[in-house]
């Protein structure tokens, strides 16, 4: 227990580079872009992670109430399956730019 206990505190110490957040949005949004019933079109313009312990990820966009609770879980787990964080809660926030 003492060992998976020092793994998953040793997870949420790890930072991602912006660069590496970017290219996970990136590839997301390729594959599959965020919609909106308005005529302004969401935009995500870049991510990056300012905060270890839990890790915190902040995606800056155009209008954070254009995303829906559906994108937002997408997003979550694009970064949950390309990240190290896959055994540790950690946070998406989506701020405007």
């Amino acid at each position: 227990t003492m060992e998976l206990a020092y793994e998953l505190y040793a997870q949420s110490r790890i930072r991602v580079t912006t660069s590496e957040l970017n290219r996970i949005i990136e590839k997301s949004v390729k594959a599959y872009a965020p919609f909106s019933k308005s005529r302004i079109e969401p935009k995500i313009y870049y991510g990056t992670q300012v905060s270890i312990s839990p890790p915190t990820i902040v995606l800056s966009v155009n209008r954070p109430d254009l995303f829906s609770p559906d994108y937002k879980r997408y997003v979550l787990n694009k970064f949950r399956e390309s990240l190290p964080f896959s055994e540790i809660p950690f946070r998406v926030l989506f701020r405007r730019a």
